[in-house]
């Protein structure tokens, strides 16, 4: 098998022709582009070319609930939508790193559909999605794709509890006065309902008092604050009576200590130019604050005004004089200084403008007779490089109108290739596709069908062809409002570093769409992530595990041979979907690779089929997936999500015309007083069929069992024949005949009323065993379920666990045939339900998700159509749309409207 993947074998080329060039008498300047490029290269080699984006159906789920996505993956480098992975893998945890869920997904055309179950016991909270390829399992797991959800419960009579301040802050020994509304499902007030709220300091209850709403819903609550520093917490919880509504309300105290940085743009600080200087201002706990000052020099001379922007971040010009120390004052912080960085000398600094397609790059303040060198580069790759002489002030233009969309740096280095100052911008040529959307209608009735006409817009204007996922969610149960809106276009045009440093209550607007000059701000902010240009540079290019592979061992029994035969094939392998074997690799004498690319891409499942001539040799046969283990045990380790401050979180979206409806039907963990215990199910059909009469054996009670049909015992069954291998849990329907047989399904492919192929089967390789003990089988398989049914599922299903075929001494060819072994999860569609099934069946009446395509064809001329029924719930809906076009351009979407 190859150790590293191919096109790193033409970086190895490139180093060394880059090495070649160097020892050659080239002009200095493009000495220097070969230099940087070799940097370049050489940082590139410790980050994985892919890059996933998972767009999930919503972020607010329940448990039982099952998570739908799209997978997309592009080349960090080219901006391709391509990858030389075959895998995908997909993990759910919850905040402590416990594995809620995983499974590996076949990547196609750089897309890998796929869904997550969430089980019913799982317990209210924050859950996180990680997903990556297996190309990615050789870097730093810090690249892995990274989304948090949130999972709560329906109740059922829904209450919306508001409330607003009189100050924006407090301090401590303040009184505070909170006016609290309650309202109910249908928007009108919660008259005359008792509750209690309690004052809680750092999480422990203080003091708990009792009142009374008023008949429009009102009551008007005075705390008296404790006198105690800035760093503690102070919150309220307030629950209505019989428990049937909570809500937790933290009172905002003045925080005498903001955290506020100046940034200078390009990182230097220098006198006698004009320079603009960034600065941002946020709390401990993170919240964004929004200020208004001034600045002022060391004598105390008023220098400029100063005001936070509209996303948080300010701006403001200065010039600097030798000698002298500056400092900002802010009106919501009287008596606080906050001092400018110092002066420095003797380096120059960068002051970028644009112009069209143009980046001009001025060079201030550089040394008469010293020399630099500016560098463009974007993706890792130097794009052009100047030497810039020493002057007060060089201008350098570079044209961007043949470079993509993405981001880009500008760096300023010495003479010796030291970096001075460094800029970080956006590269927008033109403007970003967009999504059309229309729904038939402006609202709608509850139950009406909707129908949406959706077409792809290029940079132009024009209609171009691509595909997409599409989400349409109710936005009050599917939505959380703590959890940012992702957009694949800001997670692919923005850097990893960059977009991970931004706040989420920015990223739920779009970046993208921002105007320029405030999405400028945003990269001079959260932009100064600096290349390590100084860092060693290595000749040797990352060596890459491959890992898109199985491995197959045979066990077998000794005979004597005449001579050793070299080659063996022991067992075939077939794949479930194609009729023809696949080729193994034999890894050593006993054992065999199975290669994922010699596979066709709509495999999903496989056989093992012993080989004839070896069958009284072979005793056993395992199967096991390879994967990097030290990888994985980094994944399951969370830190706490980054959540939206909610007043300021509707703020922003009202700004951009997006707005929420208030989260009124869901609750957390302790919304109840008094809470009856989730049933915990071993497996889906017993989950199924809970109401009819089943029996499940898993855990230790089956782990104990010694043989496949010493398991079989362990469910009572009415008959058992041990030597026609056949098991009833119903008597005959006539006095001479024999009982009806039941039907053996092995993870979810039926095997028939016979058990003789599955006696192989171990104990130790069955997660779970469940049988159906009525006729209700027969709905799904017909009369052969007429017996009963007895479902196996293996620990095929569980990631990086070995199954064990079982022994198949003395046994003929085929019997291991039917046995189907997943080596990706199947896809499981969206169900959209007809009219009369939305009528009838309560169960769709509220629905979070309305409708979801993982993948939605656009052929550039007629509007793609999608249809789906309303539910009974009055709200706002979102379509929310990812995709790529045919150009390779990411694009996203967002459209609401509202059923009255």
């Amino acid at each position: 098998m190859p150790s590293f993947y191919p096109h790193y074998i033409l970086k190895i080329i490139s180093i060394f022709l880059v090495a070649i060039l160097l020892e050659t008498k080239c002009h200095a300047q493009e000495e220097e582009r070969e230099l940087l490029s070799l940097k370049l290269e050489s940082l590139a080699s410790d980050i994985p070319t892919d890059r996933v984006f998972l767009h999930t159906d919503r972020s607010l789920y329940q448990p039982g609930d099952t998570i739908y996505f799209q997978s997309y993956i592009s080349d960090r480098f080219t901006q391709r939508f391509e990858t030389s992975s075959l895998s995908s893998y997909v993990l759910l945890t919850d905040i402590e790193g416990n594995k809620i869920d995983s499974a590996r997904f076949r990547i196609d055309y750089a897309l890998a559909p796929g869904w997550l179950a969430i089980p019913e016991d799982c317990r209210p909270g924050w859950y996180c999605i990680k997903a990556f390829t297996s190309l990615m399992q050789n870097f730093d797991p810090v690249f892995a794709f990274t989304s948090w959800i949130r999972i709560d419960e329906l109740i059922k009579e829904p209450v919306d509890i508001k409330y607003s301040f009189d100050k924006l802050q407090y301090n401590p020994s303040d009184t505070a006065e909170i006016v609290v509304s309650i309202f109910n499902y249908l928007g009108e007030p919660f008259g005359r309902i008792r509750f209690s709220y309690s004052l809680l300091t750092n999480g422990e209850i203080t003091e708990t008092f009792g009142s009374r709403t008023s008949s429009q819903g009102e009551s008007t609550i005075r705390l008296y604050l404790p006198d105690s520093g800035d760093s503690r917490k102070i919150s309220l919880n307030v629950v209505l009576e019989e428990g049937i509504a909570e809500s937790n309300i933290d009172i905002p105290l003045a925080d005498n200590t903001p955290d506020i940085v100046f940034l200078p743009e390009g990182g230097t600080f220098i006198p006698g130019y004009s320079q603009r200087v960034a600065f941002n201002a946020v709390r401990k706990s993170g919240e964004q604050l929004f200020l208004r000052g001034a600045v002022f020099d060391n004598t105390g001379r008023l220098i400029d005004s100063i005001r936070s922007g509209k996303s948080g971040p300010g701006l403001f010009s200065i010039k600097p004089s030798k000698g002298y120390s500056y400092y900002a004052v802010f009106n919501e912080f009287p008596g606080k200084k906050w001092d400018l960085p110092a002066i420095t000398n003797a380096v120059p600094a960068l002051k970028l403008t644009r112009s069209a397609n143009i980046i001009f790059a001025d060079v201030l303040g550089a040394s008469p007779g010293n020399e630099y060198y500016i560098a463009l580069s974007m993706n890792y790759n130097i794009v052009g490089v100047s030497k810039v002489e020493g002057k007060d002030i060089v201008r350098i233009n570079f044209l961007t109108d043949s470079l993509p969309s993405g981001t880009a740096r500008i760096s300023l280095f010495s003479s010796d290739m030291k970096p001075v100052a460094e800029r970080c911008i956006l590269i927008k040529n033109k403007q970003p596709s967009s999504f059309s959307i229309e729904p038939n209608y402006k609202f709608y009735v509850t139950g009406q069908e909707s129908e949406l006409s959706i077409e792809m817009n290029g940079y132009d204007g024009r209609k171009v062809d691509g595909l997409f996922s599409i989400a349409v969610i109710d936005s009050s149960s599917a939505l959380s409002p703590q959890i940012a809106l992702k957009r694949i276009e800001d997670e692919f045009l923005l850097e990893k570093e960059i977009y991970d440093r931004i706040p989420d209550h920015l990223k739920s607007s779009g970046l993208v769409s921002l105007p320029e000059e405030e999405l400028d701000l945003l990269m001079m902010t959260y932009g100064w992530v600096k290349y390590k240009w100084e860092s060693q540079l290595s000749l040797s290019p990352k060596m890459l595990t491959y890992f898109d592979l199985y491995r197959i061992d045979v066990s077998t029994i000794f005979t004597s041979q005449r001579r050793k035969e070299k080659e063996r094939e022991y067992v075939f392998v077939r794949p479930i979907e194609q009729p023809f074997l696949l080729d193994l690799e034999q890894a050593d004498e006993d054992s065999y690779i199975l290669d994922l690319a010699n596979m066709d891409p709509l495999t999903r499942s496989i056989m093992i089929i012993p080989n004839i001539a070896y069958k009284r040799r072979v005793s056993k046969v395992t199967i096991s997936s390879d994967y990097n283990r030290s990888f994985f045990s980094s994944l399951y380790s969370n830190s706490s999500p980054e959540l939206i401050y909610r007043n300021r979180y509707s703020y922003i979206l009202d700004t951009f015309n997006i707005s929420l409806d208030s989260v009124r039907i869901i609750k957390g963990i302790d919304v109840f007083a008094k809470r009856k215990p989730v049933q915990s199910f071993a497996n889906q059909h017993e989950e199924l069929n809970q109401s009819i009469r089943t029996t499940t054996i898993s855990g230790v009670a089956l782990e104990s069992a010694i043989t496949f049909e010493d398991m079989l015992r362990r469910l009572n069954p009415y008959t058992f024949d041990i030597w026609t291998n056949e098991i009833s849990f119903r008597p005959s329907m006539s006095i001479s005949g024999d009982p009806p047989p039941a039907l053996f399904v092995l993870d979810d492919v039926p095997q028939g009323n016979n058990y003789k192929n599955l006696l192989s089967i171990k104990p130790r390789d069955v997660h779970s065993i469940s049988a159906i003990k009525g006729v209700q089988g027969t709905f799904i398989y017909g009369d052969e379920a007429y017996g009963g049914v007895v479902f196996i599922e293996t620990k095929l299903y569980h990631m990086g666990d070995k199954y064990d075929l079982g022994t198949i001494e003395n046994s003929i060819p085929g019997d291991i045939l039917k046995k189907e072994l997943l080596l990706f999860r199947k896809n499981a569609e969206f169900y959209t339900p007809p009219k009369e099934v939305m009528n009838n069946d309560p169960e769709y009446w509220i629905r979070p998700t309305l409708y979801w395509s993982s993948e939605c064809f656009y052929d550039g001329k007629s509007p793609v159509k999608l249809k789906y029924f309303n539910h009974q719930k009055k709200g706002t809906v979102f379509i929310i749309v990812n995709g790529v076009t045919s150009d390779g351009e990411p694009v996203s979407g967002i459209k609401r409207y509202t059923i009255r």
